[in-house]
């Protein structure tokens, strides 16, 4: 069977352009002679519609869409899509076929860890009956379900002579790969071939890489579609997992451009230090959305110094971008004249250095609403987990690109960009000590640990959930870790604040972060 995969980017709750994208993917497949069309998990809502399901005019809508797109191909096509049925919600799958939407498949393991909580909407079904397609027993099986043997067995024993796996799989670090080994062992255990469909696409946080692919029955991995692309193919070659530093760049490229384009913004803007994660930010944005949709605004204080206004202005003119320059001191005066009865007998500390970042943000928010362009901002995961940042300043923004890249991680990924795509940021911005430039002669590392050996702390803590006491064995110096560990939970009230951003790694600070505010553990 000549099997097409339509891996599509699907918007959330655009039903109905969604089933016209549906249509126009069968008529594509046909034109290549395919016999069946494939599509992912949830293919006319999007993945995931979260609460619209609880709309009942939702799942009507997408009901309706459902029967409309089979009116109107004449290819037989797998879909994913809800079911209803006595009063319960289903995640399921159709056959598509003479005109009619045939309920085929219903999702039995519901995953509701990380970023998943599909047993707030859905209800399990051990629904497993294979389906007959051009004359063939195929088993199909919706995402989770094909994360372990025993659905793909149950079709085994009924007679089923290939298995489809429609998917909404979201991106990570090393994911595709764990897929490869799940699929083939599962071609493996079964002799069955192995279809497996995901979508492609960012949505909010999440991203949709697609990378989907084919398995023989031998378990030999024998075709797949390119990570990061929307396609609508038969598959006919072989598609290496992109390596580390390319995939973070594809992922966060494809999750910035589809939060901006698809919430209805054409340009960015973004605050342009001179330091090195606004000089990430900027390129990312750039090679993302093109420079004419680009912004740089560099808000220069008293502390800033002379490199940082070359290095910005470096960084503009070879992106290409335009950039604005507003000093804050006469709005920072002016604060400070405005508060002088009030703090007359303290001393200055933190707060003029927060009052500085929130200046810059009132600027920045004010730009954004004149020109209607999206605000960017440019805080890391290393400063997100310790609370480095000044809320309602720095932090203000739509969107956070580069919220799951550790420091250190910056650094690669910027060394990775300057050597493949376009070595656009200086180095002296790479070579030099990180620095807020809120004081004379402040760097990072006045208030945090070297940031080699922050991130390493952070990762024991966050991705691995280790003890003081693992981390300490691990070379790190208790008062340290302890200080780190501290830290990290007393700035859970700015990370619940944050801007959304693409979601790299299994421990984002976003919808798999869930830890309290208020919290007394330690």
């Amino acid at each position: 069977m000549k099997i097409c995969i339509a891996q599509l980017n699907i918007p959330v709750g655009d039903i109905w352009g969604n089933a016209e994208k549906i249509v126009s993917a069968c008529a594509d497949a046909k034109s290549q002679n395919a016999e069946l069309v494939v599509f992912p998990e949830l293919a006319i809502t999007g993945y995931p519609p979260e609460d619209l399901l609880l709309r009942p005019e939702f799942c009507r809508q997408e009901m309706q869409a459902l029967e409309k797109a089979a009116a109107a191909i004449d290819i037989p096509a797998i879909i994913g899509a809800t079911h209803t049925e006595d009063g319960k919600l289903f995640n399921a799958a159709y056959l598509l076929e003479n005109g009619k939407a045939k309920l085929v498949a219903l999702k039995t393991d519901l995953p509701t860890y990380g970023v998943f909580d599909e047993g707030r909407y859905f209800k399990s079904s051990e629904l497993a009956e294979p389906t007959e397609i051009l004359g063939k027993k195929v088993g199909i099986l919706i995402c989770e379900d094909s994360w372990t043997l025993r659905k793909a067995l149950i079709f085994k024993e009924k007679g089923a002579e290939a298995l489809v796996i429609v998917n909404a799989s979201p991106f990570e670090i090393g994911k595709l790969q764990r897929r490869y080994k799940l699929m083939q062992d599962m071609a493996e255990n079964t002799q069955l071939p192995v279809t497996y469909v995901n979508m492609t696409g960012g949505h909010d946080e999440l991203i949709f890489e697609g990378g989907s692919f084919q398995i023989s029955a031998q378990g030999k991995l024998i075709a797949s579609l390119p990570q990061f692309e929307e396609m609508v193919k038969i598959p006919d070659e072989l598609h290496k997992p992109l390596e580390i530093q390319e995939a973070r760049y594809k992922a966060i490229i494809l999750g910035l451009r589809d939060y901006v384009q698809k919430n209805g913004f054409q340009k960015v803007l973004l605050g342009l230090s001179g330091g090195i994660d606004s000089a990430l930010v900027v390129a990312l944005a750039v090679d993302a959305l093109g420079k004419e949709n680009v912004r740089g605004v560099m808000l220069p204080s008293r502390y800033t110094s002379q490199q940082s206004l070359d290095d910005a202005r470096a960084i503009a003119d070879n992106l290409q971008i335009k950039l604005d320059n507003i000093p804050i001191e006469d709005g920072f005066q002016a604060l400070e004249s405005s508060l002088s009865t009030v703090f007359s007998d303290k001393e200055s500390d933190i707060t003029e250095e927060n009052m500085q970042s929130r200046i810059r943000g009132v600027i920045l928010m004010a730009i954004s609403n004149k020109f209607h362009e999206m605000l960017l901002t440019t805080g890391n995961k290393s400063e997100l987990a310790v609370g480095y940042s000044t809320l309602y300043g720095d932090s203000c923004g739509g969107y956070a690109p580069i919220k799951d890249l550790y420091k250190t991680e910056v650094y690669e990924l910027v060394n990775w960009r300057n050597q493949h795509i376009s070595d656009d940021i200086p180095q002296a911005v790479i070579d030099r000590a990180p620095t807020a430039e809120l004081r004379h002669d402040q760097t990072d590392q006045d208030s945090l640990p070297p940031y080699d050996k922050l991130d390493d702390i952070l990762k024991h803590l966050i991705e691995e959930k280790r003890s003081i006491e693992a981390i300490v064995n691990f070379g790190h110096d208790r008062e340290v870790v302890e200080k780190v560990r501290n830290m990290l939970y007393f700035a859970q009230y700015k990370r619940y604040q944050s801007a959304p951003g693409a979601k790299l790694s299994a421990n984002a600070f976003g919808r798999d972060w869930r830890y309290p505010i208020t919290n007394k553990f330690s």
